[in-house]
């Protein structure tokens, strides 16, 4: 039986999808010379909005004062 965790039941955890994806976005717009602004409404976490930023992301889109 495999004892490894799940990474798509653990969407914060260190080696998670969300992991990967912000990775994988931030690498896609640097190489286009895009600068990377996800909106927190996909989320709504400020622990992945951090992850974002440090992931390479040039900043995070709020739409409303509750989302900031």
């Amino acid at each position: 039986m495999d004892t490894d965790p799940d990474p798509a039941l653990d969407p914060i955890g260190p080696h998670s999808l969300a992991e990967r994806n912000e990775q994988r976005m931030a690498g896609f717009c640097s190489g286009v010379s895009v600068q990377l602004r996800p909106h927190v409404k996909s989320h709504r976490s400020p622990e992945l909005a951090r992850r974002q930023l440090a992931s390479g992301a040039h900043g995070i889109c709020c739409g409303s004062l509750a989302e900031a």
